[in-house]
């Protein structure tokens, strides 16, 4: 698609790129537009984890039980931290978070930039400038 756009706008060069953050996008775009800052969307990130809870069967306890659904939604209150505070808002969660949901928070973290290499000992720095999953933005 990249390719296509670039042949039919050949000085095309977007400052921002809005996409629902699935890796293979994140690297298409960061790769073909070095400049532009790539933003994310909740509603994906939120979508995702439903989608996960589903395909691992504890949707209906999500919407059953209002501690379990907090539970899972603190996944997605991920994309509310600063991204130099990732690292450590991530190992909280996993020790706060039930059983259940580990394997979304697992899932959305090897899916989406804020959880690439969240488990080395240094902090991640995104290619290009990828500003979510995290919305938060220091100005």
């Amino acid at each position: 698609m990249i390719p296509l756009i670039r042949a039919a706008w050949p000085a095309f060069a977007p400052k921002a790129i809005f996409t629902d953050l699935g890796m293979g996008f994140v690297d298409a775009f960061t790769a073909s537009f070095l400049d532009a800052e790539i933003h994310g969307c909740l509603f994906h990130l939120v979508q995702s984890m439903k989608k996960k809870l589903g395909d691992l069967n504890p949707l209906s306890r999500y919407r059953s039980e209002g501690s379990f659904a907090l539970s899972a939604r603190m996944i997605c209150a991920l994309a509310f931290v600063p991204l130099a505070d990732m690292k450590n808002a991530i190992a909280e969660l996993a020790v706060a978070l039930p059983h259940e949901p580990m394997p979304v928070l697992k899932y959305l973290l090897a899916t989406y930039p804020a959880g690439r290499n969240h488990h080395s000992s240094k902090a991640h720095v995104p290619t290009a400038h990828v500003v979510s999953p995290s919305t938060y933005a220091e100005r």
